[in-house]
C-alpha cells in the first residue's frame, strides 16, 4: 500500500491543479518543438551552404588583396597589395593558367581586377 501512495497523492495533485497540468505540458511540447525546429534549420543551412561550396569545384582558389595585419580592412581590394606583376608570376607558375584582366562599373563607379584561371 505504501508503493501507491505516492503515485495516488500526484495524480489527485494533478486533477486539482488542471490548468497548471495543461499549462505545464503545453509549455514542454513547445520547447521541445521549437528546440527541433531550430536543429533542422540550422541542419538545412548547413547543408545548403556545403552544397554551394562543392559546385564551386574543387580546383578553386580566390585571393584577394588587402591585408588585415596592424590596421583596420578597408575594404576588399581597397590595399594595392596584387599587382600586375603578381599575376603574372602566377601565370608563369602554373603554364595552363588563363590571365583576364576585368573592369567592373555600376553607375559612375568603375573598379577593375585580374582573373587568373587554370582551365581543368
Amino acid at each position: 500500500m505504501m508503493l501507491f501512495e505516492p503515485m495516488r497523492d500526484a495524480f489527485r495533485a494533478l486533477r486539482i491543479n488542471i490548468l497548471r497540468s495543461v499549462l505545464t505540458t503545453l509549455g514542454i511540447i513547445i520547447g521541445v518543438g521549437a528546440v527541433i525546429v531550430m536543429v533542422s534549420i540550422g541542419a538545412g543551412a548547413q547543408a545548403q551552404v556545403e552544397d554551394i561550396i562543392s559546385s564551386m569545384g574543387a580546383d578553386v582558389l580566390y585571393v584577394f588583396p588587402g591585408s588585415t595585419l596592424g590596421r583596420a580592412r578597408m575594404g576588399t581590394g581597397s590595399l594595392p597589395t596584387l599587382t600586375e606583376d603578381d599575376a603574372e608570376a602566377i601565370q608563369k607558375k602554373f603554364r595552363k593558367s588563363r590571365l583576364q584582366r576585368l573592369t567592373f562599373a555600376a553607375g559612375d563607379r568603375s573598379s577593375s581586377a585580374t582573373r587568373i584561371g587554370i582551365p581543368s
